[in-house]
């Protein structure tokens, strides 16, 4: 499959999950912050998240070889991929990953709130990075 029809295959979706598990972790293998990283690659492909909220963002991904429907989303337990699984989806999501491997991290920021404060993450010049930049109070 050439890396046009691979692009192709995957696109933005309406938010049609209404309950999904967590099938995988994504594992970034470049330099910078992993969450960054993984924002910035998407944000090439589909632009801004879906939904930013608590703990980070998703993005609802259709693949049109299967039809199915799953998301790459960044949580408590950092970036991953949720759906409902089975060998189709496994065979989507390791396609999906190899297109994310090869994509040029778009500029981009966001800001969310966590547990420590509010997170700002992205990429500047193709590198990624994240931070804390408002802790929050101790109540000691």
């Amino acid at each position: 499959m050439c890396s046009y029809e691979i692009t192709k295959r995957f696109e933005g979706a309406e938010r049609s999950i209404k309950y999904s598990y967590k099938v995988r972790n994504w594992i970034s293998f470049s330099e910078g912050d992993a969450v960054g990283g993984f924002l910035s690659k998407l944000w090439a492909l589909f632009g801004p998240p879906d939904e930013i909220g608590y703990e980070g963002f998703n993005y609802y991904i259709k693949d049109n070889k299967t039809g199915f429907t799953f998301r790459a989303y960044c949580g408590r337990s950092g970036p991953a991929f949720g759906g409902i699984e089975n060998a189709q989806l496994d065979e989507a999501l390791n396609d999906f990953e190899a297109l994310l491997k090869k994509t040029i991290p778009a500029d981009c920021e966001i800001e969310f709130p966590t547990d420590y404060g509010v997170y700002r993450t992205g990429a500047h010049n193709g590198m990624p990075f994240g931070k804390t930049i408002i802790e929050e109070k101790s109540t000691d």
